[in-house]
């Protein structure tokens, strides 16, 4: 990626999962856009399943999380 000139940046604190790596580098195939809309659809995929909100609910329950799961969930869902 160095090498191709498609490195944006070495600042190594932004390789992480709450940065969008559209600002790491550029993708020689697919536009960001189009990778970010896949990426959000696996997400809600992922965790709109039932048996993952049920596992979570029970979960908040059992340890008196349920509040800052449910805030969660509704930033996640406002943030889509």
């Amino acid at each position: 990626i160095r090498k191709r000139g498609d490195l944006l940046t070495e600042d190594w604190s932004k390789y992480n999962f709450a940065s969008s790596p559209r600002y790491i580098y550029r993708h020689e195939n697919v536009s960001w856009d189009a990778l970010e809309i896949y990426y959000k659809a696996a997400h809600r995929k992922f965790y709109f399943r039932a048996g993952y909100i049920l596992k979570r609910f029970m979960a908040g329950l059992c340890n008196g999380e349920l509040p800052a799961y449910v805030k969660a969930f509704f930033d996640f869902v406002r943030s889509s």
